[in-house]
């Protein structure tokens, strides 16, 4: 069981969208998801991690760590890297979601804080 009060940082869910602006021309620009508002753990990794992924290298400055919810985990494998995390003025691209130990209880999100 997971300790409720470890979620202490409120973040909002981003989706990258695509629309035409005034001039007719399209742009990609990042909005508030319908995913909304999550409370979360963020846990700084010291230094850089690297994660093996294939024959490449993955940088991860961060692990968020929230309930789960399964709109989340199908917004994830729908968008990918489309889909990012915002808190306040930090911007969190996120790298992978782990479902831990696969008992749809709390993800484990690594990420790469961009600003």
């Amino acid at each position: 069981m997971n300790n409720p009060s470890k979620f202490n940082k409120r973040v909002q869910w981003e989706e990258k969208r695509r629309r035409q602006n005034e001039e007719g021309h399209w742009i990609e620009e990042w909005t508030d998801s319908i995913l909304g508002l999550s409370w979360v753990q963020i846990r700084n990794i010291r230094g850089n991690e690297f994660i093996m992924a294939g024959a490449n290298q993955v940088k991860v400055s961060a692990r968020i760590n929230t309930r789960y919810r399964k709109d989340i985990e199908e917004k994830y494998y729908e968008l990918g890297e489309k889909l990012r995390i915002r808190l306040g003025t930090r911007i969190f691209d996120i790298i992978y979601i782990n479902n831990l130990e696969e008992r749809n209880v709390e993800f484990e999100i690594l990420v790469n804080e961009v600003r």
